[in-house]
């Protein structure tokens, strides 16, 4: 499969080490020819709430209505990148007993703390109106906009990338920084290598504030690759699992496909079914591969995803710019089954022999294990990326966007038509 990938690389971050466990014990794929449970959104969206309410110690009711509040909370912060960019410095969500929304906001030079203020105010207002399940809202002056956090962290990569540095780095807008893991020697690299004159300039008490978190490792980083017709099902031969039902063109029968990881070896049956390759992107922002199912039904390509227990109909994707730290999604794979965690970096990026990767989402706690790679990360019926790896010492996941598919024409299955 790897001569055959488009190899476009970014970064060159942390040492993996692979790590494909074709799982010998299995969550567990529907039983082959016989019918399954399909549940609504609805009910898709109640079984991630009881998981998410047991990791959040709520109850099912709050935990259903915070998965509610997600859209516009999602939205919201994509308008205020848009409408608000230069001074917007992202936004988080702490779920504990109360849901208690964070808005940072970096003080401009020659304008009045109030004013920025009240004009995110306003977008909040019109964006949250009459929306439940937010306890409280707080906002927090910082140094940096979100805009120059996501530009200093593509100078990091391709910094990074040229000198060979072995590092870990994403963003994380709790602490408005950029956090960069590594050894001792390679952090001192890299505070002495980084061309400064590209960083911005914090302003008032925060003038000596850098955009940097160094996190001390004794060893180099490692990231570890978590290696039917539709989501959450063993791809037989490559040891991982099948992420989502995808189409491209006019979605009609004969273009529709099935995803997962590109670092899998390539499938040749699910479910019984054999697969055809049909091409992957891997390095980059991109580790993804697709298949055409052979001999089918006409109906077999279906926009539904396994969870262990049944399946569920997916209807919409979750894009980048709608993705913010304290969100709660849920993932399946065919090695540690199914489990939700919380988004806790934004931007990640990595490197394995050679090839570097950037612009991923990082998720805690990790619970991925080799098997799970390709698998859907996902909330109800909303698809939110495929699963390509695990960070065991800052106990995080590693999802690739579902957007990215998009690079290739290929879009993420919605509806279902014989």
């Amino acid at each position: 499969m790897n001569k055959r990938m488009a190899l476009i690389c970014v970064a060159s971050l942390a040492a993996f080490s692979l790590v494909f466990s074709p799982a010998a014990a299995q969550a567990g794929d529907p039983p082959p020819g016989e019918p399954h449970p399909i549940k609504t959104t609805e009910e898709a969206e109640l079984a991630d709430a009881e998981l998410i309410a047991k990791m959040q110690g709520v109850t099912t009711d709050i935990a259903l209505a915070r998965i509610k509040l997600q859209k516009p909370i999602g939205d919201l912060s994509a308008s205020l990148q848009e409408q608000s960019s230069i001074a917007f410095g992202g936004l988080w969500v702490v779920n504990d007993q109360d849901a208690v929304l964070h808005i940072a906001l970096k003080n401009l030079p020659g304008t009045k703390e109030t004013d920025n203020l009240n004009n995110v105010k306003d977008q909040v207002r019109a964006k949250l109106q009459g929306i439940a399940g937010i306890d409280r809202i707080e906002y927090h002056i910082v140094a940096f906009s979100l805009d120059e956090l996501y530009r200093i962290q593509t100078l990091l990569t391709d910094t990074t990338a040229r000198n060979k540095w072995s590092l870990v780095s994403y963003i994380d807008t709790t602490t408005n920084s950029i956090h960069v893991s590594g050894t001792k020697e390679t952090l001192a690299r890299v505070n002495d290598g980084f061309d400064k004159s590209q960083l911005p300039i914090p302003v008032d008490e925060d003038a000596g504030r850098s955009i940097f978190t160094f996190v001390e490792t004794p060893q180099p980083p490692d990231v570890k690759q978590a290696t039917q017709v539709y989501g959450g099902l063993t791809m037989t031969g490559s040891g991982c699992t099948s992420g989502f039902a995808i189409a491209w063109g006019d979605g009609t029968i004969d273009k529709r496909r099935l995803l997962t990881a590109a670092h899998c070896a390539d499938a040749n049956s699910v479910n019984a079914v054999p697969l055809d390759w049909k091409g992957a992107y891997y390095g980059g922002f991109y580790d993804f591969q697709w298949h055409a199912a052979t001999n089918v039904p006409t109906n077999y390509v279906r926009n539904l995803v396994w969870n262990g227990s049944f399946d569920r109909v997916m209807l919409a994707q979750m894009n980048v710019a709608n993705m913010y730290i304290g969100q709660a999604a849920c993932y399946y794979g065919i090695t540690t089954g199914y489990h939700c965690n919380t988004i806790t970096a934004l931007a990640l990026a990595f490197s394995i022999g050679g090839t570097g990767f950037g612009g991923m989402i990082g998720s805690s706690p990790t619970t991925v294990q080799g098997g799970d790679s390709g698998g859907p990360y996902m909330n109800g019926g909303t698809a939110f990326g495929v699963t390509i790896a695990y960070w065991t010492p800052q106990n995080m996941d590693i999802y690739m966007p579902i957007e990215r598919i998009a690079v290739q024409g290929l879009y993420i299955l919605t509806y279902y038509t014989p």
